[in-house]
């Protein structure tokens, strides 16, 4: 069942008696066909209109949709601007919204390929968009390139730095710092071993997406295990474990990536 059916029918007709919009484009997951969309998936469209401003700070035409419970507007691709909208009923709809010409300058330019390669369909034209659409080049997997021996030993000490580092902040009582080095800065470097390590498993074009999204899903299932206890709540002796945890989860994927590659760190716990 689609969930955004009644919101894309009525932007539909909205289009039909709207001369303000030009064209209507559905982007990400509702618009391709492998890693489709879900229940919890929200639904992402490019509207070129002649007036953007109508439909990113007013809500006359908006509220045609449905009643927004929430809404904002923030910077997207290309320097353009994106009104994320709450509908009732928990729809979210992220709306890249710009006039028609400078639609048509980014296809022409290409500046907006890398999002249009991960899938999309469009719904109306009143502007002749779809001959640029012919323009948009497929742009091919790539493969990963993994660290350079100095990046990882750079990023090795930087890790191991700071647990030392947290570890100090949680026991002078800085639980607040400590959580985000702990929850934020340190999962980040985690995350680059884990994708490391995953391609050294399955080769240089797994799709290990982006940002740790859908990690559960493309880890290794004793990764994602031991991962449940790497973050941590806000308390102290959490913190220690969740540090602790995430410390070892790191050394064992660190010394596999480091074994693949040939790599020295210049730390015993991952050289030794």
């Amino acid at each position: 069942m689609d969930r955004y059916y009644e919101i894309k029918q009525k932007l539909l007709a909205l289009c039909e008696t709207e001369q303000e919009i030009k064209a209507v484009i559905l982007i990400g997951s509702q618009a391709r066909d492998y890693c489709k969309a879900d229940e919890y998936s929200d639904v992402d469209l490019i509207i070129a209109c002649s007036h953007p401003e109508k439909l990113l700070y007013e809500d006359t035409l908006i509220r045609k949709l449905g009643m927004p419970v929430y809404s904002f507007v923030e910077d997207t691709i290309a320097g353009e601007k994106e009104r994320r909208i709450l509908f009732d009923g928990s729809l979210d709809a992220d709306m890249i919204i710009l006039n028609e010409d400078r639609l048509k300058s980014h296809l022409n330019s290409h500046s907006i390929d890398e999002i249009m390669n991960c899938g999309y369909k469009l719904l109306f034209d009143w502007c002749g968009i779809a001959e640029y659409l012919d323009m948009i080049t497929v742009i091919e997997k790539t493969s990963y390139i993994p660290l350079s021996e100095e990046e990882f030993k750079n990023q090795a000490n930087d890790f191991f730095f700071h647990t030392v580092w947290a570890e100090k902040k949680i026991r002078r009582g800085e639980l607040w710092t400590a959580i985000m080095c702990i929850n934020g800065y340190l999962k980040s470097k985690l995350l680059s071993v884990i994708e490391m390590y995953e391609h050294i498993v399955h080769g240089e074009t797994y799709d290990t997406r982006y940002g740790g999204r859908m990690i559960e899903q493309w880890s290794e299932s004793f990764i994602a295990e031991k991962l449940k206890n790497c973050f941590a709540g806000y308390n102290s002796d959490d913190l220690l474990s969740a540090l602790e945890s995430t410390k070892q989860l790191y050394i064992i994927l660190c010394r596999k990536c480091a074994q693949s590659y040939s790599y020295k760190t210049g730390i015993d716990e991952i050289d030794n």
